[in-house]
């Protein structure tokens, strides 16, 4: 009777089970076809780990021993032809990596991220593309960046290497622009272009914006070629200048429009006074220039505000004409006293001849 109760406790316990484990040679397998949860009693997935610490251990014998390599992998198919997931590996002493790798074949990554203890590694085709290291620089095209960010390309200079493309979304290259492409040779460079209709800002804060350009060939530029300073002033070929325009050498312009408050037309109004010409010559002979115009000492230290020359020489070339009508007025009117009096002695020389050949006078001997 005791053996009886024992049994069916013994079956009720059983079958009030979940799942049935049964062993097989070396393997042990579920019967269940439901889901499996580890630590939790309503799993969602086929398999469902729950736990507080470590819920999910693989480990490597290897490991234990600190100077030799070991790894530790997850594989989805066969570990020798299947596509391995992740792996972790210790390949040297103080020397830990994790990986994620989609993986067709044996030791043959199409995509990894390595994440070692001084920088982390992405990697395509089994090519390095990006890295971060360890004081946070990120290079993309290099390993070894030297500031926050280096994008670095080929390093074929006869062929066009666009290094950073900037474009709408639809991938047209009308728009947008490009960052760092080479063409042709080491001396043809592009820098940036900006293609299309899109606008370029570039902001320099509180700091001068420089330009530099060097010479073909060279090994280093160091040529300041324009420099935009942070109270607006733009400097061509001058590292200081003094005006919002600053330019040292030759400005070759088809056209050069220059605004202006006021005009000379002053010159031609009634109550305007013209200085004597007797007036103008003193102020020649002591000055040595014009009366308005600047002498050559002030012109070599302050040099000459183009609109106010334009101003002061239309100004003289006006001044210049009233002179002119003036000396014509003047030899208009002495041509009519001239043409008056050769009139009146025109008739005194008819009057005398006529007395002479009435015998009341005679002529005059030449």
């Amino acid at each position: 009777m005791k053996h009886f109760i024992f049994l069916l406790i013994s079956f009720l316990t059983t079958s009030s089970c979940f799942a049935q484990w049964i062993p097989n040679g070396d393997n042990v397998y579920n019967t269940n076809i439901g889901n499996v949860g580890i630590g939790i009693s309503n799993p969602s997935y086929k398999l469902f780990i729950n736990g507080a610490d470590h819920p999910l251990g693989i480990i490597n014998s290897a490991l234990s021993n600190s100077s030799n390599a070991g790894e530790t992998s997850i594989y989805l198919g066969d570990a020798s032809s299947g596509i391995k997931m992740l792996r972790a590996s210790k390949k040297t002493f103080n020397t830990r990596a994790f990986e994620i790798w989609t993986e067709y074949g044996f030791n043959n990554p199409s995509m990894s991220a390595e994440f070692y203890h001084d920088y982390i590694n992405f990697s395509t085709n089994d090519q390095k593309r990006m890295i971060i290291n360890s004081q946070g620089n990120v290079g993309i095209g290099i390993t070894s960046p030297e500031t926050k960010l280096v994008v670095a390309g080929s390093p074929d200079n006869n062929s066009i290497d666009r290094t950073v493309s900037i474009i709408n979304g639809d991938g047209s290259k009308s728009f947008g622009g490009y960052i760092g492409q080479r063409v042709t040779s080491a001396n043809v460079r592009q820098g940036l272009i900006v293609a299309g209709t899109g606008s370029l800002t570039l902001n320099a804060g509180l700091y001068n914006m420089d330009f530099i350009t060097g010479v073909p060939g060279a090994s280093t530029d160091d040529n300041l070629a324009m420099r935009i300073t942070n109270d607006g002033k733009i400097g061509i070929g001058i590292a200081s200048p003094d005006a919002k325009l600053a330019v040292a050498g030759i400005i070759h312009s088809q056209s050069v429009k220059v605004d202006m408050n006021g005009w000379s037309d002053f010159v031609f109004q009634p109550s305007y006074q013209l200085t004597p010409l007797s007036k103008v010559k003193t102020f020649i002979d002591r000055y040595h220039h014009l009366p308005d115009m600047p002498s050559e000492k002030d012109v070599i230290s302050h040099g000459i505000d183009l609109g106010e020359i334009v101003k002061i020489q239309t100004k003289k070339i006006e001044e210049l004409t009233l002179y002119l009508i003036e000396k014509d007025q003047r030899e208009k009117e002495y041509e009519l006293k001239y043409r008056n009096q050769q009139r009146d002695i025109d008739e005194l020389r008819m009057l005398l001849q006529a007395a002479i050949r009435k015998g009341t006078a005679k002529m005059p001997v030449k």
